[in-house]
């Protein structure tokens, strides 16, 4: 009786602690466990909030699958805050040309663009980015730094967008909704 009891206790002992583990980064915007910066899964209430994520600029991932962390599990990105310089390219813009990836939300398979992973290396293409499960790569080709406020979906190696596009750059109020797609020998808008 008395090795059943103390099994069971090793065992929830066990169990607790992996299942409790919280950050250890010291830094002067996290302080680790002791800090009410910290995201917790009960909450974190220290400035009278409760936030999902960290408050030091890093994206937020989402993963599921038997590997944790690893490549083929991550599932969902919300990107942190991007500085023109820090911005990655897509189809060779970047954030000199007006890209700011900001906040946008990348979504499905983790697949390669350009030979790296979209979601360890860049991120969503516009507010809400859909990658799907076929083909060899993510699709950059025809994006265009307007294509901001829609959606992005990527798949067999195609990319097609539909959202809001600004008429002129530097205009208020005059916008189009615009569906666009890329195929394999250019760019074009509407029905094939």
């Amino acid at each position: 009786m008395k090795k059943k009891i103390l099994i069971g206790f090793c065992l929830m002992t066990f169990g607790h602690i992996k299942a409790q583990q919280v950050p250890t980064i010291n830094s002067p915007t996290n302080a680790g466990q002791t800090s009410n910066e910290f995201w917790s899964r009960a909450g974190n209430n220290g400035n009278g909030n409760n936030i999902f994520g960290t408050k030091f600029n890093s994206p937020i991932y989402t993963v599921s699958g038997n590997g944790f962390g690893a490549g083929n599990t991550y599932r969902m990105k919300v990107n942190s805050i991007f500085s023109p310089g820090a911005q990655y390219p897509i189809n060779g813009f970047n954030g000199f040309s007006g890209i700011n990836t900001t906040g946008y939300i990348l979504m499905g398979n983790n697949t390669t663009t350009g030979g790296q992973s979209i979601y360890q290396n860049k991120g969503a293409f516009s507010l809400l980015h859909l990658n799907g499960n076929d083909g060899l790569f993510v699709q950059e080709f025809g994006f265009r730094p307007w294509m901001k406020t829609g959606i992005t979906f990527t798949d067999n190696q195609d990319l097609s967008y539909f959202g809001i596009r600004k008429v002129e750059p530097n205009s208020f109020d005059v916008t189009e909704t615009t569906i666009s797609w890329s195929d394999n020998v250019g760019s074009g808008f509407g029905p094939r």
